[in-house]
């Protein structure tokens, strides 16, 4: 049987022993601003700051053009430029649900009411609940769809705050503050065959800001549709730096697109599942 309370290494085994449990019913720093002379006087008056100064600090552009920010529209933005412009800048093409999108939301929620109220799957997702009871298991306070939005400053902050800049909704968290440790599961219903470990990332960054006194976070995707758990990645405080900057690199280059207005198309074999392709938008 797989032991939460006492195994540190519980999640990289977690594929192994599921059907015990079955049978045991049982995330470059985002650029600063330029920093001002630490004396805080003008060149002209060195004893004192002039209004022109204080005037262009209050007017000085943001520090990223871009205007909202998430994990889904960065990865818009990278399999095609010109679709992120009309999806999310020109925004004149129309969402249409799935069935593979319909059928994530209802996992999602299905998953979300087990963990949370302990509302039996449906009868289609029950061969998954070895996973959800696995995480229900496990010691710590836990957190389904938590929504974290930061400022450009990364701060937190309110998703009604008039500087909200990056939003995330985290499938499931688990905080254990005897081990000051956060536990990140992402529900996934597509499959794994090109996995991008960069939303993990993300979010091990933001469970850091919920919880300062928190010193690792372990985190891993659920790969529903291929029955088993994905690789744990860990993340330490001390990597936050690193982190924060390899992250900032690709916003570095959607900050670029807006600053030039500049939207290349990317063809692929991803073009024949475009909205902006079947809509006429994309021109390719």
């Amino acid at each position: 049987m797989l032991s939460f309370d006492n195994d540190p290494d519980w999640l990289a085994r977690l594929n192994g022993q599921v059907k015990d449990i079955v049978q045991s019913q049982g995330c470059e720093k985002p650029r600063p601003a330029k920093k001002q002379p630490s004396s805080g006087t003008s060149a002209k008056n060195p004893q004192k700051t002039s209004e022109a100064d204080q005037k262009s600090a209050v007017l000085a552009p943001p520090i990223w053009l871009i205007p909202k920010i998430s994990h889904s529209a960065y990865k818009t933005f990278e399999k095609c430029p010109r679709h992120y412009q009309h999806q999310y800048v020109l925004q004149d093409i129309e969402r249409t649900e799935t069935e593979a999108t319909i059928w994530g939301t209802q996992v999602h929620t299905a998953f979300e009411e087990y963990v949370r109220d302990g509302k039996p799957l449906p009868e289609t997702m029950k061969h998954w609940e070895k996973f959800a009871k696995a995480f229900v298991k496990m010691p710590g306070e836990k957190h389904v769809e938590r929504g974290v939005f930061l400022n450009q400053q990364l701060e937190l902050v309110e998703l009604d705050a008039p500087d909200v800049w990056l939003k995330a909704y985290i499938d499931l968290m688990i905080w254990q503050p005897e081990k000051q440790t956060v536990v990140i599961c992402d529900w996934k219903t597509g499959g794994s065959k090109y996995v991008d470990t960069a939303q993990l990332r993300l979010y091990c960054l933001l469970a850091f800001k919920l919880w300062p006194e928190a010193k690792q976070c372990k985190a891993a995707y659920c790969w529903l549709k291929e029955d088993r758990m994905g690789d744990v990645m860990t993340m330490d405080r001390s990597e936050i730096d690193s982190e924060w900057s390899k992250i900032s690199d690709g916003w570095e280059k959607l900050d670029s697109a807006f600053r030039f207005d500049r939207w290349p198309m990317k063809r692929s074999a991803l073009c024949g599942w475009c909205e902006a392709k079947k809509q006429g938008r994309c021109g390719g």
